[in-house]
């Protein structure tokens, strides 16, 4: 990070300084209250040996790069009398290019702290102030009083407070883009009275040999309170070297790399008077800024940053992964100690054996101090490998070959032949000790196994055969397929396993299937939006199957709900335009406040939402054909409609809005299914809902509206009238 210093020279109650405390006093307006004028300034952190002293001995000030909420409370005192407390806001000016030396302009919106309303020329001022470097972060707290850009100034009174305030950084598990840029704690304490000899709060100067009888302008200088760590991680032996395969692994918490940080102080408590933090508290990051892939694929390195709380001991810390991550599938970690080592094994950063006290303070890590670490990254080199092969061992054995079949089953087959790109999964389901012929339980949320490597498909009897055997007469199976064969069923022994769905314009066929009992052919299946295909009225799904030589028939069932919609106009004057599909001229169609991501339970079939609702905007822009577009099929999450709304917008601009959930059809087959929705009136039905294994085929005709007569009137005129009783002539 860069370093920053601010200047400011305005008639407001604050503003940033150069580090020493200069005193530049200030004429009294006639007749006007005088405001407290303050100056900033930020001390750099670019070198690590460089020390945090509150004197502001060999540090380098610069202008803030970024514009800059301040925040200060301000401590008014006269002798013998009670201190009186004002807090104020400013703002400091970006500097796009900050030489050293530079300074940032501080602005106030007329909200001004007075001399005259606390002890005037008889007060001793301490400032006390906190930001976050170059963030724009609304309001700070300090102590009890929060002061921001909704609360600007808070007069001066004699409520007793302490410059303290609540810091945590990153969101409580990561640190991103967003956090980063409003992490960096910096604090100025430097006005205010030190000790006996030490004096640098703001007065009025009266005493005889001063050149002028004027209020100082005070000169504040900002520190880092935090820690900043930036890692860098190198491309090493065993990767390509072209970045395809030098990749961070995806992380399950949804951030954009999988670096980790853990047992690093993560939050605090600042006390801005004494310039550190108490009751310090140790966090885990599951991430930390990507700051830099650049260079990924020329020559592979990453750029990640971090700012933690001060006070981390890597010298005595026993933390194995303090840094963890994982690239390529494998996974590196490195501990404390190592973090240490490595900082140690510089010469620049030692003294006498130990890491200078300017860099750590007797190894915990400190306050305004950058740390950076570099990793070239590996792979391990497989080592010698020795191979033996053991004699067979005989087995002679009778060609005999009992049965344990004991279940006669006749299940439902209907539909399509499935031959490819099918996973079978199968579930145990124990039973007593005794064989039990009509065995009738059932456990939907049981364990579901992938089988699929002990299946292959015979396309001489279309049937898929297995290298299965029952253990025993006391074992059921609940047999469940799905496909794609690549779909990942995820374990949940409290809700049932499940697989994930997701919507898209690229039809993802999901199906799902299980052995249906004994129905008549024709007979139509139900689906319960609490019971998924186990139906409503009675079990539709087949019990634990026990050992059987007959076949058990799979039936399988779409998951997604399959849309289309087709847009139409008229051949006449009130036809729109659907532009022709390049660029800006096409017609553009949105879902709003869709569910896009689900899941089926592998028991029952039952799909259910799980994420929240979003808009939609389809990506596919074709040119009319015949008059009409018809936009790729949509592989819906079967969902209910209530609050979705489609929107069309046409390459000239007229905007139409459906209302999903009012939409009726006059079509609504139940071939396999019976029919879910209600009839409003005769032959129509309201789709107030999608259904998976239902095609759902929308057809728009646009037009544009008339425009009706329009009458035209003239109103009376309104009179006056002037009688002779009132108008003289003279």
């Amino acid at each position: 990070m860069k370093s920053y210093l601010q200047h400011i020279t305005l008639a407001s109650i604050m503003a940033l300084s150069v580090i020493g405390c200069t005193v530049e006093p200030i004429d009294q307006p006639t007749g006007e209250k005088s405001p407290v004028e303050l100056r900033v300034g930020l001390a750099s952190d670019d070198l690590m040996t460089k020390s945090t002293n509150t004197d502001g001995a060999d540090k380098t000030l610069r202008a803030f790069t970024g514009d800059t909420r301040l925040f200060f409370m301000m401590v008014a005192e006269k002798e013998s009398s009670p201190a009186l407390y004002g807090y104020n806001y400013g703002k400091a000016a970006a500097v796009s290019t900050p030489a050293s030396g530079s300074s940032s302009e501080v602005s106030f919106d007329a909200n001004y702290l007075y001399w005259d309303d606390a002890y005037a020329r008889d007060t001793r001022v301490s400032v006390y102030s906190v930001a976050a470097a170059n963030a724009e972060i609304a309001s700070a707290t300090i102590g009890s009083k929060t002061v921001g850009t909704s609360n600007k100034v808070i007069g001066f009174s004699a409520d007793t407070n302490s410059p303290v305030v609540d810091w945590t950084v990153g969101n409580g598990s990561a640190q991103t883009e967003a956090t980063f840029a409003k992490d960096d704690l910096v604090f100025s304490n430097n006005v205010r009275k030190i000790d006996e000899s030490h004096d640098n709060r703001l007065k009025f100067h009266t005493e005889e040999g001063d050149m002028h009888h004027k209020f100082d302008k005070g000169e504040l200088n900002y520190y880092h309170a935090l820690s900043r760590i930036t890692v860098f991680i190198k491309c090493g032996d065993g990767f390509v070297g072209n970045g395809s395969d030098f990749q961070f692994a995806s992380n399950p918490t949804g951030a954009d790399n999988s670096f980790a940080l853990n047992g690093f102080n993560g939050s605090g408590t600042f006390d801005v008077k004494e310039g550190e933090f108490t009751a310090v508290s140790a966090q885990n990051f599951s991430s930390i800024y990507l700051q830099n892939t650049s260079a990924q694929k020329t020559n592979p390195y990453y750029t990640l940053g971090a700012y933690v709380v001060p006070g981390t001991d890597i010298k005595t810390g026993t933390v194995s992964d303090a840094f963890s991550f994982n690239i390529d599938n494998n996974r590196y970690d490195i501990s404390m100690s190592d973090l240490y080592n490595a900082i140690k094994g510089n010469p620049v950063n030692v003294v006498s054996d130990e890491v200078n006290s300017s860099i750590l303070d007797d190894g915990k890590l400190k306050a305004g101090v950058h740390y950076q670490f570099t990793f070239i990254v590996s792979k391990t080199k497989i080592g010698g490998i020795v191979a033996k092969v053991v004699d067979w061992e005989d087995v002679v054995a009778e060609e005999q070959t009992p049965s344990n079949a004991r279940i006669s089953l006749v299940l439902e087959d209907r539909g399509s032949a499935v031959t490819s790109n099918v996973a079978l999964y199968r579930a145990e389901d124990t039973g007593s000790n005794s064989v039990v012929d009509t065995y009738q339980g059932y456990i939907w949320g049981t364990g579901y196994s992938n089988e699929g490597s002990n299946f292959s498909y015979d396309p001489g009897t279309s049937k898929w055969t297995s290298s299965w055997y029952w253990p025993g007469n006391t074992t059921y199976y609940h047999f469940r397929a799905v496909s794609p064969s690549s779909t990942a069923v995820e374990t949940d022994s409290e809700n049932g396993d499940y697989f994930e769905i997701t919507a898209g314009e690229s039809l993802s066929d999901y199906t799902w299937g299980a052995p249906f009992k004994d129905v008549d052919p024709s007979a139509k299946f139900k689906y319960s939006l609490t019971l998924g295909f186990d139906g409503t009225d009675a079990h539709q799904i087949h019990y634990g199957i026990g050992p059987t030589n007959d076949i058990i028939r799979v039936m399988m069932m779409h998951m997604m709900s399959k849309v289309t919609f087709v847009l139409k106009t008229t051949a006449d004057d009130s036809a729109v335009s659907f532009g022709d599909g390049t660029g800006s001229n096409c017609t553009t169609i949105t879902l709003k406040n869709i569910n896009k991501a689900g899941k089926v339970l592998m028991g029952t079939g039952l799909v259910s939402t799980t994420d929240s609702r979003s808009d939609y905007l389809f990506t596919a822009t074709p040119a009319p054909v015949s008059g009409q577009v018809t936009w790729a099929e949509y592989g819906a999450v079967p969902q209910s409609l209530d609050g979705v709304v489609l929107v069309i917008k046409t390459a000239d601009n007229n905007l139409y809005e459906v209302t999903m959930k009012d939409v009726l059809s006059s079509s609504v087959s139940s071939n396999n299914l019976v029919n879910p929705y209600e009839e409003v009136s005769t032959g129509k039905f309201r789709i107030h809902r999608w259904y998976p294994n239902y095609n759902y085929t929308y057809t728009f005709k646009l037009s544009k509206t008339g425009i009706k007569s329009i009458d035209a009137t003239i109103l009376e005129w309104e009179d006056v009238v002037a009688g002779d009783d009132n108008v003289q002539i003279k």
